[in-house]
Formats: C-alpha cells, sequence, structure tokens
C-alpha cells in the first residue's frame, strides 16, 4: 500500500481596512493578498537582517576593543 503525504497548511486570516485609494495603489502591483504578503515577508526579511547588522556590528566593536586592549600589552 502506497501512503500518500498529506501537508496541512494552517493559515491566518489578518483583516485590515484600506482606502479607496490605498486599495488601488495595492493593485497596481497585482492581487492585494500577493501584494500584502509579500510586503509582510519583506518586511520581516528586513527585521531579521538589521538584527543581523546589529548582532555583527557588537562583534565587531568587541573585537576591535579586544584587539586595542592586546596591543596596550
Amino acid at each position: 500500500m502506497e501512503e500518500k503525504c498529506k501537508t496541512e497548511l494552517k493559515m491566518t486570516v489578518i483583516t485590515f481596512r484600506l482606502s479607496e485609494k490605498e486599495k488601488a495603489a495595492l493593485e497596481k502591483y497585482g492581487k492585494i493578498s500577493d501584494v500584502v504578503r509579500d510586503a509582510i515577508r519583506l518586511y520581516l526579511n528586513n527585521k531579521k537582517a538589521r538584527e543581523v547588522l546589529k548582532t555583527m556590528k557588537e562583534l565587531q566593536n568587541k573585537y576591535i576593543l579586544s584587539s586595542q586592549q592586546l596591543m596596550k600589552s
């Protein structure tokens, strides 16, 4: 017997209000749900990238301070 792989996608529904002007602006780029989904994905990627850059900067500063202390010794 072959078993079929079933994947359930659980999705959250988000409701928000748009003015007609905002709706028209979004529709220029495609189906509103797709545009909003892409916008959220871009927003989350941007947040993640900013966190990574912040961590890298902190590590870089720590490294610079450590190397300066070594040079003083």
